[in-house]
């Protein structure tokens, strides 16, 4: 085992020497943005690389860490921008070997489940555990946020007796919806659906981490229903705005797949921590819902469509949200928010003629057998509420990010 990982660092100090990197900033200013470059086919950075390896990129005497992980298309490699101006160019040299990172991304097994840290505080874990009637689709459980603040509701899966008791489903951060060709993959009812894990690999590196889950949606007698595979990125940015990326294919690998037309769904689901709702009860601070486009409030959020939808509140001793934001480029889009004044917040493209309150909008979507949807989400837990996170800025990063020519 020594004598391969010296070959593999010989490989991929080999290939890093030679190798540079040119990013351009575009017409944005950026400050703690990630970016992915994709490594063509055979790319030599990417040998000995399968489960992640550091790389040093420097630039002006400064040096920023950088991850080699594996992709759904091969091999990327993953930085963090600390700061770079509007217009510029900046080249990086690629070398071999670890840079110091504060927000260093580390992640570790846990029997089935997998731990992940970011700096010297837990970030999250992923649990791909299910049991009928309990917890039927993996989760990320719990999630923390600035100052190690645990930002999502410890009910049904562990935490005090003190938390609210409604809606068990509501796990944590999730993926489910209610009406999969009439399987119901969302609440803990007779008859549901199960989503069983059938192969994970994971990767990581100090400045990003990742774990790539196969997945099978199943009715409840155990047949497959379609395929999805899942990609979770872990990016190691400061913690007043921890990043984690998702990207989910979706095949129809057994037949049609018809979405249906229900609100009771969520492609990323986040029940938020009690003190965080927007209805509170007493004296206690409320929390607030803000949409991309200016609704704010359940009355006026719940169902609308926008690019990303922030729900922050008191936590702890401070303030602190989590907005999810939906890629442009989604096979479904735009993106209509099912998020509720109680402390749910989920992306659903499909509830039309619920939301909409009108029964003559179908927004069920079908999937014809060998086709394939893709979706991509970003969620951000950040320090205060929507105006000090920047999430205008945040999302022009996720859409439309820095470009980038390696040679």
């Amino acid at each position: 085992m020594f004598v391969r990982s010296l070959v593999c660092l010989f490989a991929i100090s080999s290939a890093a020497a030679a190798a540079n990197v040119v990013v351009d900033a575009g017409p944005c200013a950026r400050r703690n943005c990630p970016v992915a470059i994709p490594l063509p086919p055979g790319h030599p950075l990417a040998k000995g690389a399968s489960g992640g390896a550091g790389v040093v990129l420097s630039a002006n005497g400064a040096k920023v860490p950088g991850a080699i992980l594996p992709s759904g298309n091969g091999s990327e490699l993953l930085l963090v921008l600390d700061g770079i101006a509007a217009g510029e160019k900046r080249a990086f040299e690629i070398s071999a070997g670890g840079s110091p990172a504060r927000d260093a991304i580390a992640l570790s097994a846990d029997g089935d489940r997998i731990k992940v840290s970011a700096g010297d505080r837990p970030l999250t874990a992923y649990d791909p555990a299910v049991k009928t009637m309990e917890k039927i689709w993996p989760v990320l459980h719990p999630l923390y946020g600035p100052a190690g603040a645990m930002l999502t509701r410890a009910f049904p899966l562990d935490g005090p007796p003190g938390d609210t008791k409604d809606h068990p489903h509501h796990q944590s951060v999730w993926t489910a919806h209610g009406d999969v060709n009439g399987i119901n993959f969302w609440a803990l009812k007779e008859g549901h659906g199960l989503v069983h894990q059938r192969e994970c690999k994971q990767s990581c590196a100090p400045a990003a981490g990742r774990i790539s889950a196969a997945l099978d949606w199943c009715d409840a007698s155990g047949k497959k229903v379609l395929e999805e595979q899942r990609t979770i990125t872990f990016w190691a940015t400061p913690e007043t705005a921890r990043i984690i990326d998702f990207d989910a294919t979706f095949r129809a690998t057994e037949g049609d797949v018809k979405f249906g037309d229900t609100k009771e769904g969520g492609l990323l689901s986040v029940r938020l921590a009690d003190s965080m709702r927007e209805k509170q009860t007493g004296n206690a601070p409320p929390g607030k819902i803000i949409t991309s486009e200016g609704a704010i409030g359940e009355k006026d959020a719940w169902g609308k469509s926008a690019a990303w939808c922030d729900y922050s509140g008191p936590v702890g001793n401070a303030t602190a949200g989590v907005t999810l934001l939906a890629h442009p480029e989604n096979s479904v889009h735009p993106m209509h928010w099912h998020v509720r004044a109680y402390g749910l917040m989920t992306a659903n493209p499909f509830g039309l003629s619920e939301f909409a309150k009108d029964k003559t909008i179908d927004g069920s979507r079908t999937l014809k057998k060998g086709e394939s949807w893709r979706m991509r989400f970003r969620l951000i837990a950040h320090a205060g509420g929507a105006d000090e996170a920047g999430l205008v800025g945040a999302y022009r990063d996720y859409a439309g990010p820095p470009s980038a020519e390696l040679r």
